[in-house]
């Protein structure tokens, strides 16, 4: 193999661009409900809270990085996703307390950001895209863990 094709198999596709964009998306989306959940925990539970947004927010600069790395501009005004996220943490802080009750929404939530990360894995090159996005999916595992969002 010469340098050309060697060079070319390192670049990533634009479905793998495409696929970091969108979880990008996700873990901005994920972001803005633990900034409204924040606004609204229960003081205990604010830890819990804060370690989930600050995760996200460290992804999603991670995130957007390397999307520019490859000479794609980073969307990071979310979707509507991030909305409703926020307008559910409302309505829940209206009928309920966002506490510790809140970790099935929190774990459903995720899920859909660690399957975001199954596609962007999925699709990354170079590996070293690839491994850091499966660097971050496993920290995104260990925190759930961690504060017993899931067993």
């Amino acid at each position: 193999m010469n340098s050309l094709t060697a060079h070319k198999t390192t670049q990533p596709t634009d479905a793998a661009l495409d696929a970091m964009q969108s979880l990008l998306t996700r873990t901005i989306d994920a972001e803005a409900g633990f900034q409204k959940m924040a606004q609204k925990a229960e003081p205990s539970f604010l830890p819990v809270v804060e370690r989930f947004r600050a995760l996200h927010d460290r992804h999603a600069i991670a995130i957007a990085t390397m999307l520019s790395s490859h000479g794609r501009t980073a969307d990071r005004d979310g979707s509507l996703m991030g909305d409703v996220n926020k307008a559910v943490v409302s309505l829940r802080a209206i009928f309920d307390r966002i506490d510790s009750s809140s970790f099935s929404a929190i774990a459903d939530g995720e899920n859909y950001v660690l399957g975001a990360f199954d596609e962007a894995v999925q699709h990354a090159l170079p590996i070293d895209d690839a491994s850091a996005l499966q660097a971050m999916k496993a920290e995104l595992q260990r925190l759930l863990v961690d504060t017993g969002t899931v067993a």
